[in-house]
């Protein structure tokens, strides 16, 4: 009698420690695919979709738990992703295509130009895009665009962003906001 009692009950944990991780995995997925739809993204919580999107970790543990033999099937390209990440973790660290702005300037139709000093080895050709992540617009967030200026300055490089969305709208609002500044600081000094 006690070891069927010690099958059944190994049959029972093992049954809900698999059924628990199905549903935690359900829950995982729906918060992620919610806070993945344009409205989340598109209306200024970038962060929102970012930040639950890091819950993948959990995902995969908990599919690792929920099936055992999925390792084998994952190990491969998360330590590929692994490895880029403490790469790109690493270069950030240590400054590696760190820039500044060295003139940002409206332009007409919500477009804003930004001048970025062009660091050392830093190559391109025509049609290539940067990330760039600007702390006063948001602390977290990298947006891609395409390089806008010939390779054959060596000084800086530019972009023209167009302001369509949340960021690029506060990007435009930031620099305007500036230019407002400089000409009422202007405007002062020339009445003395």
């Amino acid at each position: 009698g006690l070891a069927l009692y010690d099958e059944a009950r190994c049959f029972w944990y093992y049954w809900w420690d698999r059924k628990s991780h199905g549903f935690a995995l359900i829950i995982i997925f729906t918060i992620m695919f919610i806070c993945s739809l344009p409205f989340v993204r598109k209306s200024g919580h970038f962060q929102v979709f970012y930040f639950t999107h890091l819950m993948y970790w959990a995902y995969f543990f908990l599919l690792i738990l929920h099936a055992p033999e999925f390792w084998k099937w994952v190990i491969v390209p998360l330590t590929i992703y692994v490895l880029e990440r403490l790469y790109r973790g690493f270069s950030t660290m240590i400054g590696q295509g760190k820039s500044h702005i060295v003139e940002g300037i409206v332009l007409p139709s919500r477009v804003t130009r930004l001048d970025i000093h062009r660091p050392p080895n830093f190559r391109f050709n025509s049609g290539d895009w940067v990330f760039i992540r600007i702390p006063n617009i948001a602390t977290y967030e990298w947006h891609p665009f395409t390089i806008s200026s010939a390779p054959e300055r060596s000084d800086i490089f530019t972009l023209h962003i167009r302001g369509i969305g949340q960021w690029t709208n506060r990007l435009y609002n930031f620099f305007e906001e500036r230019k407002q500044e400089i000409n009422a600081e202007s405007r002062r000094q020339s009445m003395k």
